[in-house]
Protein backbone atom coordinates (compact mmCIF):
# COMPACT_ATOMS: atom_id res chain seq x y z
CA UNK A 1 0.00 0.00 0.00
CA UNK A 2 1.31 3.35 -0.93
CA UNK A 3 1.39 6.22 1.38
CA UNK A 4 -1.02 8.07 -0.75
CA UNK A 5 -3.16 5.36 -0.60
CA UNK A 6 -2.99 5.21 3.49
CA UNK A 7 -3.31 8.56 3.59
CA UNK A 8 -6.63 8.70 1.55
CA UNK A 9 -7.80 5.95 3.60
CA UNK A 10 -7.04 7.65 6.89
CA UNK A 11 -8.69 10.60 5.03
CA UNK A 12 -12.28 8.58 4.91
CA UNK A 13 -12.05 7.44 8.50
CA UNK A 14 -11.54 11.05 10.01
CA UNK A 15 -14.40 11.78 7.87
CA UNK A 16 -16.68 9.23 8.88
CA UNK A 17 -15.91 10.20 12.62
CA UNK A 18 -15.65 14.06 11.60
CA UNK A 19 -11.94 14.82 12.58
CA UNK A 20 -10.65 17.66 10.68
CA UNK A 21 -7.11 16.99 11.92
CA UNK A 22 -5.64 13.69 12.86
CA UNK A 23 -2.50 13.74 15.20
CA UNK A 24 0.12 10.66 15.05
CA UNK A 25 2.78 11.22 17.59
CA UNK A 26 6.04 8.22 17.74
CA UNK A 27 5.24 6.84 21.31
CA UNK A 28 3.82 4.24 23.09
CA UNK A 29 1.34 3.55 26.08
CA UNK A 30 4.24 4.70 27.82
CA UNK A 31 6.21 7.67 26.63
CA UNK A 32 8.84 5.34 25.79
CA UNK A 33 12.07 6.58 23.83
CA UNK A 34 12.38 3.21 21.68
CA UNK A 35 8.53 1.66 20.65
CA UNK A 36 7.96 -1.09 19.20
CA UNK A 37 6.63 -2.58 15.64
CA UNK A 38 2.67 -1.82 17.11
CA UNK A 39 3.63 1.09 17.61
CA UNK A 40 4.96 2.54 14.80
CA UNK A 41 1.69 4.68 13.20
CA UNK A 42 3.55 7.50 12.59
CA UNK A 43 6.29 5.50 9.87
CA UNK A 44 3.43 3.55 8.77
CA UNK A 45 1.05 6.77 7.73
CA UNK A 46 4.83 8.75 6.66
CA UNK A 47 7.49 6.80 5.35
CA UNK A 48 9.91 8.44 7.68
CA UNK A 49 11.55 6.00 9.78
CA UNK A 50 13.01 8.02 12.36
CA UNK A 51 13.13 7.55 15.81
CA UNK A 52 11.53 10.77 16.75
CA UNK A 53 8.63 13.06 14.49
CA UNK A 54 5.05 13.88 14.41
CA UNK A 55 2.67 13.53 11.48
CA UNK A 56 -0.45 15.81 11.42
CA UNK A 57 -2.91 15.38 8.41
CA UNK A 58 -5.78 17.72 7.77
CA UNK A 59 -8.49 16.74 5.14
CA UNK A 60 -6.73 17.76 2.17
CA UNK A 61 -2.71 18.03 3.52
CA UNK A 62 -0.28 16.53 5.43
CA UNK A 63 3.09 17.58 7.67
CA UNK A 64 5.72 15.88 9.01
CA UNK A 65 7.24 17.36 12.44
CA UNK A 66 11.18 16.18 13.22
CA UNK A 67 13.91 17.51 14.71
CA UNK A 68 17.40 18.46 13.33
CA UNK A 69 19.05 14.86 13.51
CA UNK A 70 16.44 14.27 11.04
CA UNK A 71 15.81 16.43 8.50
CA UNK A 72 18.13 15.02 5.20
CA UNK A 73 16.45 11.42 6.08
CA UNK A 74 12.96 13.11 5.94
CA UNK A 75 13.37 14.66 2.60
CA UNK A 76 14.88 12.25 1.10
CA UNK A 77 11.89 9.50 2.82
CA UNK A 78 8.68 11.92 2.17
CA UNK A 79 6.87 12.07 -0.57
CA UNK A 80 5.20 15.13 -2.28
CA UNK A 81 2.12 14.56 -0.39
CA UNK A 82 3.81 16.04 2.83
CA UNK A 83 5.40 19.07 3.73
CA UNK A 84 8.35 18.54 6.22
CA UNK A 85 8.22 20.76 9.55
CA UNK A 86 11.92 21.65 10.56
CA UNK A 87 11.34 21.47 14.27
CA UNK A 88 13.04 24.40 15.66
CA UNK A 89 14.23 26.30 12.83
CA UNK A 90 12.95 29.90 12.51
CA UNK A 91 9.16 30.83 11.56
CA UNK A 92 8.38 27.13 11.90
CA UNK A 93 5.36 26.65 14.27
CA UNK A 94 4.82 23.87 16.66
CA UNK A 95 2.45 21.22 16.53
CA UNK A 96 0.03 23.36 18.43
CA UNK A 97 0.76 26.47 16.79
CA UNK A 98 0.17 25.23 13.63
CA UNK A 99 -3.36 23.83 14.78
CA UNK A 100 -4.09 26.95 16.26
CA UNK A 101 -3.59 28.77 13.21
CA UNK A 102 -4.95 26.61 11.38
CA UNK A 103 -8.27 26.80 13.55
CA UNK A 104 -8.12 30.27 13.64
CA UNK A 105 -8.18 30.81 9.60
CA UNK A 106 -11.13 27.95 9.26
CA UNK A 107 -13.34 29.87 11.19
CA UNK A 108 -12.50 32.67 9.35
CA UNK A 109 -13.13 31.48 6.06
CA UNK A 110 -16.54 29.79 7.33
CA UNK A 111 -17.59 32.72 9.34
CA UNK A 112 -21.04 32.95 7.85
CA UNK A 113 -21.58 29.30 7.67
CA UNK A 114 -20.00 29.14 11.29
CA UNK A 115 -22.30 31.81 13.14
CA UNK A 116 -25.34 30.25 10.76
CA UNK A 117 -24.35 26.94 12.15
CA UNK A 118 -24.11 27.63 15.92
CA UNK A 119 -27.55 29.20 16.15
CA UNK A 120 -29.31 26.29 14.30
CA UNK A 121 -27.49 23.80 16.44
CA UNK A 122 -26.79 26.10 19.27
CA UNK A 123 -23.14 25.62 19.67
CA UNK A 124 -20.80 28.21 20.65
CA UNK A 125 -18.24 27.67 18.05
CA UNK A 126 -18.13 25.16 15.10
CA UNK A 127 -14.12 25.09 15.51
CA UNK A 128 -11.75 22.85 14.55
CA UNK A 129 -12.08 18.89 15.91
CA UNK A 130 -8.80 17.31 16.54
CA UNK A 131 -8.45 13.23 17.26
CA UNK A 132 -6.04 11.67 17.98
CA UNK A 133 -5.42 8.13 20.16
CA UNK A 134 -4.84 9.18 23.71
CA UNK A 135 -3.28 6.43 24.18
CA UNK A 136 -0.18 7.19 22.65
CA UNK A 137 -0.04 10.52 22.56
CA UNK A 138 2.25 12.79 25.79
CA UNK A 139 0.05 13.92 28.07
CA UNK A 140 1.53 17.90 27.90
CA UNK A 141 1.14 17.84 24.22
CA UNK A 142 -2.77 16.63 24.29
CA UNK A 143 -3.76 19.31 27.26
CA UNK A 144 -1.78 21.89 25.17
CA UNK A 145 -4.47 21.28 22.24
CA UNK A 146 -7.14 20.79 24.40
CA UNK A 147 -7.01 24.02 25.90
CA UNK A 148 -6.77 26.22 22.27
CA UNK A 149 -9.79 28.46 22.05
CA UNK A 150 -12.55 26.44 19.60
CA UNK A 151 -11.17 23.48 19.32
CA UNK A 152 -12.51 20.16 20.26
CA UNK A 153 -10.97 17.04 20.73
CA UNK A 154 -11.60 13.45 20.44
CA UNK A 155 -9.05 11.03 21.97
CA UNK A 156 -10.00 7.57 21.69
CA UNK A 157 -9.63 7.16 18.25
CA UNK A 158 -6.75 4.65 16.86
CA UNK A 159 -7.51 5.39 12.87
CA UNK A 160 -4.06 4.17 11.95
CA UNK A 161 -5.14 1.06 13.61
CA UNK A 162 -8.42 0.38 11.47
CA UNK A 163 -6.42 1.49 8.33
CA UNK A 164 -3.23 -0.81 9.20
CA UNK A 165 -4.41 -4.28 8.38
CA UNK A 166 -0.71 -5.72 8.39
CA UNK A 167 -0.45 -4.51 11.54
CA UNK A 168 2.32 -5.91 13.89
CA UNK A 169 0.86 -8.21 16.80
CA UNK A 170 1.77 -5.74 20.41
CA UNK A 171 4.71 -7.16 21.63
CA UNK A 172 4.33 -9.64 24.43
CA UNK A 173 7.55 -11.64 24.59
CA UNK A 174 8.47 -13.94 27.80
CA UNK A 175 9.13 -11.87 31.26
CA UNK A 176 12.73 -13.17 33.15
CA UNK A 177 13.66 -12.63 36.83
CA UNK A 178 16.53 -10.85 37.26
CA UNK A 179 18.30 -12.64 40.49
CA UNK A 180 18.56 -10.44 43.93
CA UNK A 181 22.54 -10.78 43.36
CA UNK A 182 22.47 -8.11 40.25
CA UNK A 183 19.44 -6.05 41.65
CA UNK A 184 21.02 -5.34 44.85
CA UNK A 185 17.38 -5.76 46.90
CA UNK A 186 14.86 -7.79 46.59
CA UNK A 187 11.22 -6.73 45.26
CA UNK A 188 9.64 -7.20 48.99
CA UNK A 189 12.26 -4.25 50.02
CA UNK A 190 11.78 -2.02 47.40
CA UNK A 191 8.20 -2.46 47.62
CA UNK A 192 8.23 -1.41 51.42
CA UNK A 193 10.37 1.53 50.66
CA UNK A 194 7.85 2.98 48.13
CA UNK A 195 4.68 2.09 50.00
CA UNK A 196 6.65 4.45 52.93
CA UNK A 197 7.00 7.15 50.16
CA UNK A 198 3.51 6.76 49.43
CA UNK A 199 2.59 7.85 53.06
CA UNK A 200 5.10 10.07 53.70
CA UNK A 201 3.63 11.97 50.54
CA UNK A 202 0.07 11.74 51.67
CA UNK A 203 -1.21 9.82 48.88
CA UNK A 204 -3.61 6.81 48.54
CA UNK A 205 -1.82 5.08 45.71
CA UNK A 206 1.15 5.19 43.01
CA UNK A 207 0.06 4.94 39.59
CA UNK A 208 3.47 3.88 37.37
CA UNK A 209 3.14 3.90 33.91
CA UNK A 210 7.17 3.77 33.14
CA UNK A 211 8.27 0.39 31.70
CA UNK A 212 11.67 1.14 33.38
CA UNK A 213 10.60 2.10 36.71
CA UNK A 214 8.36 -1.08 36.55
CA UNK A 215 11.38 -3.15 35.26
CA UNK A 216 13.41 -1.84 38.33
CA UNK A 217 10.87 -2.28 40.86
CA UNK A 218 9.71 -5.84 40.34
CA UNK A 219 13.44 -7.56 39.72
CA UNK A 220 11.53 -8.45 36.41
CA UNK A 221 13.22 -7.96 32.61
CA UNK A 222 12.36 -8.42 28.90
CA UNK A 223 12.06 -7.83 25.54
CA UNK A 224 8.81 -5.47 24.62
CA UNK A 225 11.54 -3.32 23.13
CA UNK A 226 14.53 -3.30 21.08
CA UNK A 227 17.89 -1.56 23.04
CA UNK A 228 15.64 -1.62 26.48
CA UNK A 229 15.42 -5.02 28.36
CA UNK A 230 11.54 -4.14 29.39
CA UNK A 231 8.21 -5.49 28.82
CA UNK A 232 4.94 -3.44 28.67
CA UNK A 233 2.88 -3.22 31.78
CA UNK A 234 1.46 -0.93 34.32
CA UNK A 235 1.75 -1.31 38.22
CA UNK A 236 0.29 0.50 41.25
CA UNK A 237 0.58 0.29 44.57
CA UNK A 238 -1.14 1.28 47.58
CA UNK A 239 -0.47 0.58 51.59
CA UNK A 240 -1.41 -2.98 51.46
CA UNK A 241 -1.85 -3.75 47.53
CA UNK A 242 0.29 -4.28 44.44
CA UNK A 243 -1.08 -5.20 41.11
CA UNK A 244 1.10 -5.67 38.42
CA UNK A 245 -0.94 -4.79 34.63
CA UNK A 246 0.77 -7.24 31.98
CA UNK A 247 -0.42 -9.31 29.05
CA UNK A 248 -1.01 -12.58 30.33
CA UNK A 249 1.21 -14.49 27.15
CA UNK A 250 4.51 -12.53 28.80
CA UNK A 251 4.40 -14.74 31.86
CA UNK A 252 6.27 -18.23 31.91
CA UNK A 253 4.96 -20.19 35.03
CA UNK A 254 8.62 -19.23 36.76
CA UNK A 255 7.54 -15.54 36.81
CA UNK A 256 4.16 -16.17 37.85
CA UNK A 257 4.43 -17.97 40.74
CA UNK A 258 7.48 -15.45 41.30
CA UNK A 259 4.88 -12.67 41.45
CA UNK A 260 2.25 -14.50 43.51
CA UNK A 261 4.94 -15.33 45.91
CA UNK A 262 5.54 -11.51 46.82
CA UNK A 263 2.20 -10.95 46.46
CA UNK A 264 1.68 -9.14 43.21
CA UNK A 265 -1.77 -9.20 42.07
CA UNK A 266 -1.79 -9.94 38.22
CA UNK A 267 -4.46 -8.39 35.83
CA UNK A 268 -4.78 -8.31 31.95
CA UNK A 269 -2.75 -4.91 30.80
CA UNK A 270 -5.64 -3.64 29.36
CA UNK A 271 -7.46 -3.66 32.72
CA UNK A 272 -5.39 -0.87 34.39
CA UNK A 273 -8.19 2.11 32.46
CA UNK A 274 -11.54 0.02 33.97
CA UNK A 275 -9.58 0.24 37.45
CA UNK A 276 -8.25 4.20 37.63
CA UNK A 277 -12.28 5.15 36.75
CA UNK A 278 -12.98 3.64 40.48
CA UNK A 279 -10.14 5.85 42.37
CA UNK A 280 -12.88 8.12 43.22
CA UNK A 281 -12.06 10.94 46.06
CA UNK A 282 -7.95 8.74 46.10
CA UNK A 283 -4.93 10.96 45.96
CA UNK A 284 -3.24 9.45 43.12
CA UNK A 285 0.75 9.90 42.99
CA UNK A 286 1.84 9.88 39.05
CA UNK A 287 4.59 10.67 36.60
CA UNK A 288 3.05 12.69 33.76
CA UNK A 289 6.01 12.71 31.95
CA UNK A 290 5.31 8.80 30.97
CA UNK A 291 1.50 9.02 31.62
CA UNK A 292 -0.28 9.33 28.87
CA UNK A 293 -3.20 11.10 28.12
CA UNK A 294 -5.72 8.89 28.12
CA UNK A 295 -4.59 7.73 31.78
CA UNK A 296 -4.49 11.43 32.78
CA UNK A 297 -8.17 12.19 31.51
CA UNK A 298 -9.44 8.93 32.77
CA UNK A 299 -7.99 10.01 36.46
Amino acid sequence: MTINKRLSDLRSEMSRHDIDIYVVPTCDFHGSEYIGDYFKTREFISGFTGSAGTAVITKNKAYLWTDGRYFVQAESQLNDSYKLMKQGENGVPTVVQFIEEYNRETIEKNKESCNQLSREKNKENCGTTVGFDGRTIPSDLAEHIEKLPNINVVCDLDLIGDIWKDRPEISHKSVWILQEQYAGESLKEKIKKIQKEIVANDCDILVDTCLENIAWTLNLRGNDVKCTPVFLSFLTITGDNVTLYIQKQSLTAGTESYLKENKVNIKDYFEIYNDLKQLKDKKVWLDKSSANYRIIETL
